[in-house]
């Protein structure tokens, strides 16, 4: 029995071409999944399996879908300079939904993992993107009430290479297992948890995507486990490359990300087939 998650990033738009558009990915995977009878769940129910909350029958055919940085392009159909229209992933989403059979139950599910930190995220908007505003906050309640993309935490800044030093400290940029002590931790684990509780209502995250996809052994093995009650956070996800079994850790449970695990419908369905072999390097 095993389960796994896809990732996408909707700000990934090189061109209007599957394996160079994150959101020309998601339409097509998504009729690939319902051609092979697969079929969508959130996160918690896969993490309630994993911790033999729930048993195996829960997994039967099960697919999880995770979106990383919280860009609004997840959310809001734009015009993207260059591309033209976009599709939102959570408009896919919804046709994908009005799809289904009509005894079919709606339980299509995705996660989106956003950052806390305002000013980065107004910084990466301004120099990654467009600077259209599109790393806001003011849609993650109305999305997560919403109940078809769940809001959780990526931490607080991502530790993208163009923004300061945090805490002080000159920390290399783009390796989160620099998060290798407490007050580290804190920062990204428990304050963001705070901040995006506030942009959501006050229900905190229970789920952490590490940003690059990697975390330090004193995060991973000791700051995530030892401080469940404090943070709230329950998993915690990779970018491993594999599919979720009863082995897998619950504080580095794998994904497979989009464009860089898979860049064909082929490769797609060698995935979903378990026939996945990893050519890339992890982020």
């Amino acid at each position: 029995m095993s389960c796994p998650i896809l990732t996408y990033h909707s700000q990934n738009i090189r061109s209007n071409r599957y394996g160079e558009n994150d959101h020309v990915a998601l339409k097509a995977d998504l009729e690939s999944l319902r051609n092979h009878g697969k079929r969508l769940i959130g996160l918690t129910t896969l993490v309630d399996w994993l911790l033999a909350d729930i048993d195996d029958g829960s997994l039967d055919d099960a697919v999880c879908i995770t979106f990383d940085d919280g860009c609004k392009l997840e959310i809001s159909d734009e015009i993207v300079p260059g591309y033209g229209l976009q599709s939102s992933f959570l408009s896919i989403l919804k046709d994908f939904r009005k799809q289904q059979p009509v005894d079919t139950p709606h339980q299509v599910r995705a996660t989106t993992f956003v950052l806390a930190d305002a000013a980065v995220r107004e910084q990466m908007d301004r120099e990654s993107l467009f600077g259209l505003g599109w790393m806001q906050a003011d849609w993650w309640a109305a999305v997560k009430a919403e109940g078809i993309i769940d809001v959780q935490s990526h931490g607080w800044d991502h530790l993208h290479n163009m923004q300061p030093d945090v805490l002080g400290e000159k920390l290399p940029h783009a390796r989160f297992v620099s998060i290798d002590s407490l007050d580290k931790c804190e920062l990204q684990v428990y304050r963001a948890g705070q901040v995006i509780a506030n942009g959501c209502g006050g229900v905190k995250p229970q789920y952490f995507a590490y940003p690059y996809g990697a975390a330090s052994v004193y995060m991973r093995d000791t700051y995530l486990p030892e401080n469940i009650s404090r943070t709230c956070i329950r998993a915690a996800f990779s970018t491993q490359p594999a599919h979720v079994t009863l082995a897998s850790s619950r504080w580095n449970i794998p994904r497979y990300v989009c464009g860089r695990d898979w860049q064909t419908p082929q490769q797609f369905d060698a995935i979903l087939d378990g026939a996945f072999a990893a050519s890339l390097p992890a982020s």
